[in-house]
């Protein structure tokens, strides 16, 4: 739980911010990819 707790911080800081957001954007993209398709194979 602390290693999270640290990262909260880091998010507050703006320079970090963009760093921690470029990993992040990456996985949720991904994800969001991944559902879009499964919603665009329904709708098929």
């Amino acid at each position: 739980m602390p290693p999270q707790r640290r990262q909260s911080h880091e998010v507050k800081e703006p320079v970090m911010t963009e760093e921690t957001q470029e990993p992040k954007t990456q996985d949720g993209d991904a994800v969001e990819t991944a559902e879009e398709s499964s919603e665009e194979s329904q709708s098929e």
